[in-house]
């Protein structure tokens, strides 16, 4: 390549430069006097406007790295004998290539701003892991994030830490995202977010109290968004016939603590007690000293011996006794 001639014009130096390739026309490049450029390196596109020639020799000249870019935020000055010593070094298949270029060329470093879309949709892809949920029935809100400046191009971003074993637990999150290039983080940041459920949810419609049987006028069934998923109990028939663990107020989100299955045999009933020892079965009448879930041991007269023993419920009238 051979530095052909210049003209002085409207303060700018125009420049040819003759290269050794294949003369498919000439490239204007513009250089402009004042440039960002972000990244670790800064290229002749970053700092320059290029046309003519091909779609190829202007993508093969715009990638040609320069050199390294000044700190964030610092500003650099940059000579023209540097760019085109770059240029006559480099292999591009161009004839002719015609610089204009300013008095000055000064290039900022103003780093690669990283959108607030890219880290919403990072946060995303994590909660997509590890919410065992379909999409559509959960949603996130980025809370406000600041400006995010990183000193490299084609940065990856990725949460770098959070629990998964509490996902139910929604409201206000906070996670750590990186920035990496290359697999080096670069920066960290705490991003916060709202997550919210889509459940059906059952709630009292009225004062329910404690130990009471919970009937279908007692309860109305919701489909809401809600701050935490409640395990179990999405449906009425959930809670229908249950008893009340607890008093719950009108208007309560019904959990699975809240309700608790009724005994099926109650103090002062009788039952009969039945004992099995190899195929000898024996039974006795007796009177239930205590109320009784089904497989609950309870305490039992026998109204023969007049002796308490303890058995197992086994359904509504009968007590076995081990």
């Amino acid at each position: 390549m051979v530095l052909r001639g210049s003209i002085r014009s409207l303060g700018f130096v125009v420049f040819f430069l003759l290269l050794g390739g294949v003369a498919l026309g000439s490239v204007v490049v513009d250089i402009r006097a004042h440039s960002d450029v972000g990244g670790v390196y800064y290229t002749l596109g970053d700092i320059a406007d290029i046309s003519g020639g091909t779609r190829s020799q202007r993508i093969a000249l715009a990638s040609l790295r320069l050199g390294v870019s000044p700190p964030i935020g610092s500003v650099k000055r940059v000579s023209f004998e540097e760019i085109r010593r770059v240029v006559l070094r480099s292999a591009v298949n161009v004839h002719e290539v015609v610089f204009k270029v300013p008095s000055v060329i000064m290039i900022r470093n103003a780093g690669t701003r990283v959108s607030a879309g890219r880290i919403y949709y990072a946060v995303l892809r994590y909660l997509s892991k590890v919410i065992p949920l379909r999409k559509s029935e959960y949603k996130v809100r980025l809370l406000p994030v600041p400006p995010v400046v990183v000193s490299a191009k084609g940065v990856t971003v990725e949460v770098i830490n959070g629990r998964a074993d509490n996902w139910f637990v929604g409201g206000k999150r906070f996670f750590t995202v990186g920035f990496f290039h290359r697999g080096r983080l670069l920066k960290a940041i705490s991003v916060g977010v709202e997550i919210s459920f889509l459940q059906r949810i059952v709630i009292a419609n009225r004062l329910i109290k404690w130990r009471q049987i919970i009937r279908s006028s007692d309860i109305k069934v919701y489909k809401s968004w809600v701050f935490r998923w409640h395990k179990g109990v999405s449906s009425a028939s959930l809670v229908v016939g249950k008893m009340a663990a607890r008093t719950i107020l009108p208007g309560t989100v019904i959990t699975q603590q809240m309700i608790d299955v009724p005994p099926v045999i109650h103090r002062g009933d009788i039952v009969r007690i039945v004992s099995i020892v190899g195929k000898i079965v024996v039974v006795a009448k007796g009177k239930a000293r205590q109320s009784g879930k089904l497989g609950e041991k309870i305490i039992v007269r026998n109204l023969t011996s007049h002796r308490d023993v303890q058995g197992v419920v086994v359904d509504g009238t009968t007590v076995r006794v081990y």
